[in-house]
């Protein structure tokens, strides 16, 4: 169902678009424009004729110029960035990271302990319970199915790689904050902003490549 409804892809693509229109409302505080997406030649028509790259340029045609903060402004401009945008992103790659690891951990647990019980009924098995050979049998080729079952599950959701992808973002975000806790000049502002713009569309883009590397295969 997930399939012939294609939800992973509209939710793949309504997150990009969903981002990118998150950092244009900043950038346009301080008068700055999103920057183009970098991708691979093989990718690059793909992205740029899909409806989010349409969609974004359309909204982003509608909104006026805006000019550069000054004076006063900075420090407010700075202020609000920091706390609404860089901010909250930070904590919620903090709570990402801690909730995509203990869900790793877990079903490592299981799985081994899956593994752990196949091996536990053999061997029991061997020992002399040949009395309960049908439940012993039926344990014996359910108890693997389910730990390999749930390492494939493990492996494909990414968990442990997602929990340090979170991690390292939260680092690089915690860092914009501080560049910005007491800085008022325009430059540094916009070079914070742009680098955190930067991270966020690293973030999204690689999710859609992933995708349209799958959907629309190179060749």
């Amino acid at each position: 169902l997930a399939e012939r409804s294609r939800s992973l892809e509209h939710w793949v693509e309504a997150r990009y678009l969903a981002e990118r229109l998150r950092s244009a409302a900043f950038l346009t505080m301080a008068g700055m424009r999103p920057a183009e997406v970098q991708l691979p030649p093989f990718l690059g028509q793909e992205l740029r004729s899909g409806w989010p790259m349409l969609a974004l340029g359309a909204i982003l045609d509608q909104v006026p110029g805006v000019p550069a903060p000054e004076g006063s402004e900075l420090g407010r401009v700075a202020e609000f960035v920091r706390e609404r945008w860089i901010a909250e992103q930070r904590t919620h790659h903090d709570r990402g990271r801690l909730t995509k690891a203990r869900k790793s951990r877990w079903l490592e647990r299981v799985g081994w302990g899956a593994m752990t019980a196949a091996l536990a009924v053999a061997v029991f098995h061997l020992l002399g319970g040949s009395d309960h050979g049908g439940v012993l049998g039926f344990a014996a080729i359910v108890f693997p199915a389910i730990g390999v079952a749930v390492g494939g599950f493990r492996s494909h959701r990414e968990y442990s790689r997602l929990a340090k992808r979170s991690e390292n973002l939260a680092i690089s975000l915690h860092d914009l904050e501080e560049r910005l806790k007491e800085t008022s000049d325009l430059s540094e502002i916009t070079a914070v902003m742009g680098e955190m713009e930067s991270l966020t569309r690293s973030e999204v883009q690689d999710w859609l490549m992933l995708h349209l590397a799958v959907v629309h295969p190179p060749g």
